[in-house]
């Protein structure tokens, strides 16, 4: 029988966020744990208990290996930000036969709203609730809305942009047009009402196999003078796209952003900027996307000062909401 009692070390506690159709409200943990050489151990079973709740079936891991530091890991998924769980390990042998519990590590919505963004707004649950008691209190956004004040702005967006997400007036947002876009690539793009998001939507159909084969580019001509630093929108899409802008400093040059939905890398490279939105991007809900391209231009040239966007292509498999250009 095994009588191994182990002491289990959580070092990396939440690294990945798995969404439900309206928020990202469930996250997953690593749990590494140290345990003596015993050849008969054959796995470990990992237990779960939520607090008020009964124990989730364990987790068996046969076989198990150890890293190059000598610790042992299991991945825990599917744990609500608002729950408390305690997680305990004990060792079987090749009969099934199994050990001693290990002692017991807790978490819960303190440790796991330092880093779980709820809303997909940008902004940490903790950032939100600052006191950490689950309510929305004055002063606080919503960590379980994107959008606050209604403004279509989501809050974390607002906060690195410098406007207020308590004010629905702040920043002052204008719409671009779709009648100023023009389709490029091959495919068809079908603009009307999306109840959903109460506003103007363009859905973006490819005829190729490759996803981003299709497109819309603002404005038309493909050059143009906007003077707004602040682009925001919302997607809905299961695949890979783009975002493409091309800005321009007050002393004339050049600048290439692009940002990659479902992949691509953050890279700077001259008057070149590419960045990845993530992959938190689903077709059953609306994400939300701003870009502050005076702070991105900076970024790659940090004496660069914005003066207009001179044209936005969006290429993809996607529905995208009517882009706005905020100040």
């Amino acid at each position: 029988m095994v009588r191994r009692r182990l002491v289990p070390t959580v070092l990396a506690v939440l690294i990945t966020l798995a969404g439900s159709a309206v928020t990202a409200r469930a996250y997953s943990v690593v749990i590494r744990w140290t345990a003596a050489d015993d050849p008969t151990i054959a796995g470990y079973l990992v237990h779960v208990r939520p607090e008020g709740g009964p124990e989730r079936d364990p987790i068996d891991i046969p076989r198990p290996r150890r890293d190059k530091s000598g610790r042992f890991e299991a991945v825990l998924g599917d744990l609500a930000v608002e729950t408390t769980y305690t997680f305990t390990i004990n060792a079987y042998d090749a009969n099934g036969t199994a050990g001693e519990l290990s002692n017991p590590y807790t978490i819960g919505y303190r440790q796991a709203a330092r880093v779980v963004d709820s809303d997909h707004d940008g902004l940490v649950d903790a950032d939100e609730d600052r006191n950490l008691n689950q309510r929305v209190d004055p002063g606080e956004t919503d960590r379980l809305v994107a959008d606050s004040d209604g403004d279509g702005v989501p809050d974390g967006i607002e906060t690195t942009f410098g406007s207020n997400p308590l004010d629905g007036r702040s920043p002052s947002c204008a719409p671009l047009e779709f009648s100023s876009f023009r389709m490029i690539g091959k495919g068809s793009v079908n603009a009307g009402w999306e109840a959903e998001l109460q506003d103007m939507a363009v859905a973006m159909t490819p005829s190729r196999p490759r996803p981003t084969s299709v497109g819309v580019m603002y404005p038309q001509s493909g050059k143009g003078t906007l003077a707004d630093s602040l682009l925001v929108t919302r997607v809905r899409d299961n695949d890979p796209f783009s975002l493409e802008i091309t800005a321009r400093s007050i002393d004339g040059k050049a600048y290439r952003l692009r940002y990659d939905g479902f992949g691509g890398v953050d890279r700077v490279a001259r008057r070149r900027l590419q960045r990845s939105l993530g992959a938190n991007f689903s077709g059953a809900r609306y994400e939300p996307i701003g870009i502050d391209v005076a702070n991105d231009m900076q970024r790659i040239d940090p004496a660069a000062v914005f003066d207009h966007i001179e044209r936005l292509a969006v290429r993809g498999n996607l529905v995208m909401q009517q882009p706005r250009s905020c100040r």
